[in-house]
């Protein structure tokens, strides 16, 4: 029998693969309760747990923001180990004691003990061109059915057999993918190695070429960079290509854009002195910054 983790992780699944969805959003709900006074710990652990490097039990919210958003990154922490759900962009947020059930606003009436209020609501939507100016799609999934509310153009799911362009970017049937959240050396970019000039950049084409095998790459569309070309997350024997690039240590974590996803498979790179992290390196955004100047 499943646990009931894996099968939400399922239902969630589900309803990304039928309204092509990118990103899940949770929402922590509480009731009226008052909490009793206390100094607050969550702008200290709240990041390490969502790194893997802390635990709920330890989280100390002073009010029921601090609460609700407490119970939105334990679930959200959960669903990020799901496998169904890697890749995908998981959103903790508080609804504090505001919202009662049935989407309607509190009126402070209810000081008591709910457990009605005291919920965890999940919404999903999909990030593109447009949620960027505010104006995304989103479909909430509740503890009730989902309502089918998604509308916009439903995100490209890429398939196929993968050309490489450089470490970061991959050709699939004539179209240019950049993988999200990752920057690797530019083509033109070196490195050092023992005191030596090396040629960085072709050994990451060469260590992800290597790692495709010409094996099938799946990419889910993200939505496009400023030189048009696709952006999405692309997996190949169901892994994430992107984060085994940053694991490899010849991709960063792109923080800019990914808030920190690969965060952890970098460190490990770092730590294990993997791909570029063997030598001497400069980030590529300050690569590219200095010769655009």
């Amino acid at each position: 029998m499943r646990s009931r983790q894996s099968f939400r992780a399922a239902t969630i699944r589900a309803y990304i693969d039928k309204y092509k969805v990118n990103v899940i959003e949770i929402v922590g709900h509480t009731d009226e309760a008052g909490i009793a006074e206390r100094t607050s710990n969550l702008d200290k652990e709240l990041i390490p747990l969502l790194r893997d490097r802390g635990a709920a039990d330890k989280l100390a919210p002073a009010d029921n923001a601090g609460l609700g958003l407490a119970r939105a990154v334990a679930v959200a922490n959960v669903l990020r180990k799901q496998d169904g759900l890697k890749g995908y962009t998981i959103l903790p947020y508080s609804a504090a004691q505001l919202v009662a059930p049935g989407d309607v606003l509190s009126d402070g009436s209810s000081p008591g003990d709910d457990k009605t209020r005291r919920r965890i609501e999940i919404r999903l939507r999909r990030a593109d061109a447009s949620a960027q100016s505010g104006r995304g799609s989103s479909v909430a999934v509740t503890q009730a059915q989902a309502a089918p509310q998604a509308a916009g153009p439903l995100a490209r799911s890429i398939a196929g057999r993968a050309s490489i362009i450089d470490a970061d970017t991959i050709e699939i049937r004539g179209e240019r993918i950049r993988l999200w959240g990752i920057d690797a050396v530019e083509g033109r970019q070196t490195c050092r190695l023992g005191g030596q000039l090396w040629r960085c950049a072709l050994d990451a084409a060469f260590a992800i070429s290597a790692h495709l095998e010409g094996q099938s790459v799946q990419c889910m569309e993200r939505g496009r960079d400023q030189y048009n070309r696709t952006v999405a997350v692309c997996t190949v024997r169901g892994g994430d290509l992107g984060g085994w690039l940053v694991s490899a240590g010849f991709a960063l974590d792109y923080r800019r854009y990914s808030g920190g996803r690969y965060a952890a498979e970098q460190a490990a790179a770092r730590a294990g002195k993997r791909g570029l992290w063997r030598g001497e390196f400069e980030p590529p955004w300050e690569w590219r910054r200095k010769q655009g100047r």
